[in-house]
């Protein structure tokens, strides 16, 4: 299980995680999210772990899931787009590797359009 941090955002302290090497990879990956339960999932920790072959995946529980805050959040677009932003911005000051969002799914693909724009690594 890879190691559980957290970084303080605009939404509240937000729980990720990161394994592999290589480039940075930010993955989004849908409305709800468990850190710990989606790697028990039938295909997604096998998929993880291979993307974690080629990439520094870094993975993180949206404000109000998992173990991320669940009080005195904001889960508007916005707040969920700021929450990436602070995390692609914690990781961006710890490691030499910029973040690069992944994201599937609809709600993160609608985002992906404003992270790119206020990137801090672009």
């Amino acid at each position: 299980m890879p190691r559980i941090r957290y970084c303080s955002t605009p939404t509240g302290r937000v729980a990720y995680s990161a394994s592999g090497t290589g480039p940075a990879l930010l993955v989004d990956t849908g409305w709800i999210t468990d850190l710990r339960g989606q790697l028990e999932l039938y295909s997604f920790g096998p998929f993880i772990a291979r993307l974690a072959e080629r990439f520094t995946v870094i993975r993180y529980d949206k404000p109000g899931c998992g173990l991320s805050d669940r009080t005195g959040i904001d889960l508007s677009f916005d707040g969920q787009v700021a929450a990436a932003l602070a995390l692609a911005a914690v990781w961006n000051s710890i490691s030499a590797k910029a973040a690069v969002r992944a994201s599937w799914m609809s709600w993160p693909a609608q985002q992906a359009p404003f992270l790119a724009m206020a990137a801090p690594w672009s």
